[in-house]
């Protein structure tokens, strides 16, 4: 029980918040970025010193413009700029929005925001319509969102015939991208399959390998084939998203080391080849006769293994920072966290009261393999819910 509770505190040590880089540092202005979809051509660049998001939209239409960015690759919920200038005054005109249904956004003035439009300007010539617009990266209004060194869903549409913002779009798309940096996620989202598959294997499967190993010895030697195929698939897939991670980044990328996520990734890879070694060791090295639990290589690998889930629970939270999720996913891993320590600290209670217990050794075999067994069985299904809940939530926001 006393290493039970040490785990749970260390554990919620290491999910205090962390702060995110600002991408300015030692920098006044950031270099100018661009990129151009469907006819649709967004410039920008950021201005540390001030804090703004300095940008133009030059677009092959003579109707509306529109810039967003949102949480997920949707309408809604998302922090709208929309624009057009007059065909006959050339008079640009810029509004700042907020969508949140699939119909004209909503001024933010009339949600009790404010508009956070710095500056604009604008023109119109040969079919193209461009727009000159400053923003601050943070507007602390609630109908706006933080512009961040993190990738963001960029939303663009235009129409190509009218300024009337009632009128639908005639092109509409989005694409991911850092605004700090200018990275751009591919078709494939590398940074996605990475999380989920870690999200996975260090979400559900892991929590299932280490339960098995700690209460479930009373299946013989049934506990070890099943513990050790859980880690053997866990090391596979970690390796697997280390691989798909690292080719995104790329061997000369700083980000390997920009931030606590890669710093905390980079550690869990070595500790989890270090964790197989281990296991293997300790099995070759297992003696049927000993009295007691050797430090080397066992009790290491107990206390390599609890290391690993708390750094890999930390790690998972920050990862959803990284790539930019609304509160759901924290929410209901959090949830799955309270739910993991919960069936721990109520299964080592229960074996201590069993232990201390004057029952017939029958009954006791008896009923210390079906209530942890029945517990695993929770375990299982509550996982699935969750966790599964927190893979579908991730994917619907950023793919």
């Amino acid at each position: 029980m006393k290493n039970t509770y040490t785990f749970l505190f260390l554990l919620l040590s290491m999910l205090l918040p962390f702060s995110s880089g600002t991408g300015c540092v030692n920098e006044d202005v950031l270099p100018q970025q661009s990129t151009t979809h469907a006819g649709w051509t967004l410039t920008w660049f950021i201005d540390c010193s001030q804090q703004t998001f300095n940008f133009t939209l030059s677009v092959k239409t003579n109707g509306w413009v529109g810039f967003g960015i949102g949480t997920h690759k949707h309408m809604f919920p998302s922090d709208i700029i929309i624009g057009f200038v007059d065909d006959q005054s050339n008079e640009a005109f810029v509004f700042d929005r907020w969508s949140s249904q699939y119909d004209t956004p909503d001024d933010d003035t009339s949600l009790g925001g404010f508009d956070n439009i710095l500056t604009f300007s604008g023109s119109q010539s040969n079919g193209v319509t461009t727009l000159n617009i400053t923003r601050p990266l943070s507007t602390n209004d609630s109908w706006d969102l933080p512009i961040e060194d993190k990738y963001t869903v960029v939303l663009y549409a235009y129409n190509a015939d009218t300024d009337n913002f009632d009128s639908e779009h005639t092109t509409k798309g989005t694409v991911t991208i850092n605004l700090f940096t200018g990275a751009i996620l591919s078709s494939f989202n590398k940074p996605l399959f990475h999380g989920l598959v870690m999200l996975i294997a260090w979400g559900l499967l892991v929590v299932q390998g280490n339960y098995i190993a700690r209460f479930l010895k009373g299946l013989g030697h049934l506990w070890f084939q099943l513990h050790v195929s859980i880690q053997v698939l866990v090391l596979a897939l970690t390796i697997a998203a280390f691989i798909v991670i690292e080719n995104y980044l790329g061997p000369s990328s700083s980000d390997h080391f920009s931030g606590v996520h890669h710093f905390f990734g980079l550690f869990i890879v070595f500790l989890a080849i270090l964790q197989g070694f281990g296991g293997w060791l300790a099995d070759r090295m297992y003696n049927p006769q000993r009295t007691s639990v050797p430090l080397f290589p066992d009790k290491l690998h107990i206390w390599n293994g609890k290391f690993l889930s708390i750094f890999s629970f930390a790690t998972i939270f920050l990862g959803f920072n990284e790539i930019g999720v609304n509160n759901t996913p924290y929410i209901v891993f959090a949830i799955w966290v309270f739910v993991v320590f919960a069936f721990w600290i109520g299964m080592s209670i229960w074996e201590k009261n069993r232990q201390n217990a004057e029952v017939n050794e029958a009954s006791s075999k008896a009923h210390s393999n079906k209530v942890p067994l029945y517990a695993l069985f929770a375990q299982i299904f509550i996982g699935l819910v969750l966790v599964g809940t927190v893979v579908g939530e991730v994917w619907y926001q950023v793919d």
